[in-house]
C-alpha cells in the first residue's frame, strides 16, 4: 500500500478530541497537542510533537534510542543504557539500529506509572514492527496511534484502550 493510500485510511479511521471517554487522553489532547502557543506558530506539527509531549507530562528523566547523532546506540546496548533500577518519565525511540531486539517487557522494566514510550515512525517499517509488538503488549495501558508518531503508556489506574487519533 502507498504511504498515501495508508495516511488516507488512517485519516479515516483516526478522530479527534471530540467523542473521547479516556479524561487522561482527553487532557493530553486539549492541553499538551491541541492548544494554542505562541512558539509553536507556524511551525509544523510533526517538528514540534515531541517537544510538546515532553512539556506536557512534565518529563524529567529521557531515555534517547536513536541510530542518528551523539546519542546513537545500539539497542544490543539496551540494557547497558537503560540504568537497572533507573525509571524513566519517556524513552523516546528515533531510529535505532536494531530496533527489532527491543523488548517491549525490557522497557516496561523502565519505566513508572505514567510513563510514556514514543516512538518516530517517519522513516519506515521498521518501527512499525516494534509498535504493533508494543500495542498488543498487556503491560502498556493506554496506546494511541498519530501515523507518524506512537505513544504507548504505563498507568495502572487505565484498562487497556488503544486510540487512532489526529494531531
Amino acid at each position: 500500500m502507498s504511504r498515501f493510500n495508508s495516511y488516507m485510511k488512517f485519516l479515516y479511521k483516526s478522530g479527534n478530541q471530540h467523542g473521547l471517554h479516556s479524561p487522561f487522553v482527553y487532557g493530553l489532547l486539549t492541553k499538551g497537542l491541541y492548544q494554542k502557543v505562541p512558539k509553536y506558530k507556524g511551525k509544523k506539527k510533526t517538528k514540534v510533537f515531541v517537544e510538546r509531549i515532553i512539556s506536557y507530562l512534565n518529563v524529567q528523566t529521557l531515555a534517547l534510542l536513536s541510530a542518528e547523532g551523539p546519542a546513537s546506540i545500539k539497542v544490543k546496548e539496551l540494557d547497558r543504557l537503560l540504568v537497572p533500577g533507573m525509571l524513566y518519565d519517556a524513552i523516546w525511540i528515533q531510529k535505532p539500529l536494531d530496533i527489532e531486539l527491543i523488548d517491549p517487557k525490557a522497557l516496561l522494566n523502565s519505566m513508572h506509572n505514567n510513563s510514556v514510550v514514543i516512538i518516530d515512525r517517519r522513516r519506515g517499517s521498521k518501527s512499525n514492527s516494534l509498535w504493533y509488538k508494543i500495542k498488543n503488549d498487556s503491560g502498556f495501558t493506554a496506546t494511541i496511534d498519530f501515523y507518524y508518531f506512537a505513544l504507548a503508556f504505563k498507568r495502572s489506574e487505565q484498562l487497556k484502550q488503544h486510540f487512532t487519533l489526529r494531531m
